[in-house]
C-alpha cells in the first residue's frame, strides 16, 4: 500500500511563513509545524526502507502517521545501523517525532547527519529545518543555508523552495531577489505550487527580474491549478491588468509547460 500524501497548500503555509510575496513577514517555525513537516519525512521513508512503493513527501503534504510498533522500530533500527540511508533518515524521524521511541532532537540529529553524509537530499533539507529551528542543534540559519543548498543542489524542490524563502528575506544569506527567483523557479518547475505562485508575483511585480504578465500569468495559473487560493485571487487581479496580447502569450505559456523531475538516486 503506498503512503498516500495529500496536498494541502495550507499546511505548508503553516509550516514556513513568508512563503508569500510578503517575504517580510517570514518567522520561526515552532516545534508542531517542524513536526508536521517531520511526520511525512518518517512515515514515507518508512515504508521505503521496508520496500513498498510510496511518493516523497514535500512541505506542502499531511498523512497520517502510523504509529511504529517495536517489531518495526527493530527492523528499522537494524537496517540504519547497517548503513542504510533511508532508514536512517526514517530512524531521525521517528526520534523528532517520539514515534515508537522517546523524543529526541539530538538523536534526530545524529540519524539525519549520517543520512545527510551518504547524500540523502531529504536528510539535508530535514537538517537544515533542524537548524533553522534550534532543535537538536544550535540555531544556524547560515548552517541551515547551508544544508538547504546542498540538498537544493542535488535536485530536492522542498529544499531548493527552503534555500528560496531564506534568500528572500536574507535569513542566514544574504538578501537577494535574484538569487530567491532562481531556487524558487527550480522548485516551481517540478511543480511545487507555492514556489509557483512566488514565481507568479515576482514576475507581476518585477521583484528579482523584469516585469512580464505573461509569465506571471503561465506560473500563478499553475499555482491556481494546485487549489492554492492565494493564486487563484492573485491571478483575477493580473488578468485585469493583461492586453489581449499579453493574455494569449500567457496561455502558450502555459500549454507547453512541461514540469521537471528529479533523480530519484538523491533521495
Amino acid at each position: 500500500m503506498p503512503c498516500q500524501l495529500v496536498e494541502n497548500a495550507a499546511t505548508r503555509r503553516s509550516f514556513r511563513l513568508g512563503l508569500h510575496f510578503s517575504d517580510a513577514t517570514i518567522q520561526m517555525s515552532d516545534k508542531t509545524k517542524l513536526i508536521r513537516n517531520l511526520t511525512i519525512i518518517g512515515v514515507c521513508l518508512l515504508l521505503g526502507a521496508f520496500g513498498l512503493i510510496i511518493k516523497w513527501p514535500r512541505h506542502q503534504t499531511t498523512a497520517e502517521a502510523p504509529k511504529l510498533s517495536a517489531g518495526e522500530l527493530s527492523a528499522l533500527i537494524a537496517k540504519a545501523e547497517q548503513n542504510d540511508a533511508s532508514a536512517q533518515t526514517a530512524l531521525g524521524s521517528a526520534y523528532a517525532l517520539g514515534n515508537g521511541v522517546k523524543q529526541d532532537y539530538r538523536q534526530a540529529a545524529t540519524w539525519y547527519q549520517r543520512a545527510a553524509a551518504q547524500g540523502s537530499t531529504v536528510a539535508q533539507n530535514a537538517l537544515g529545518e533542524l537548524s533553522e529551528a534550534g532543535q537538536g542543534v544550535p540555531q544556524d540559519n547560515a548552517q541551515a543555508a547551508n544544508w538547504y543548498r546542498r540538498a537544493a543542489e542535488h535536485g530536492l524542490a522542498t529544499a531548493q523552495y527552503n534555500l528560496a524563502a531564506l534568500y528572500a528575506v536574507g535569513r542566514g544569506v544574504t538578501l537577494d531577489n535574484r538569487e530567491a527567483l532562481k531556487w524558487y523557479l527550480q522548485a516551481a518547475n517540478q511543480g511545487d505550487s507555492l514556489a509557483q505562485y512566488n514565481v507568479g508575483m515576482r514576475y507581476s511585480e518585477g521583484h528579482g527580474v523584469a516585469p512580464d504578465l505573461a509569465v506571471a500569468y503561465q506560473w500563478l495559473s499553475l499555482s491556481a491549478a494546485q487549489g492554492l487560493p492565494d493564486a487563484s485571487q492573485a491571478l483575477a487581479a493580473l488578468k485585469s491588468r493583461m492586453s489581449s496580447e499579453q493574455l494569449s502569450r500567457g496561455r502558450e505559456l502555459l500549454r507547453s509547460f512541461k514540469p521537471q523531475t528529479m533523480s530519484a538516486a538523491s533521495h
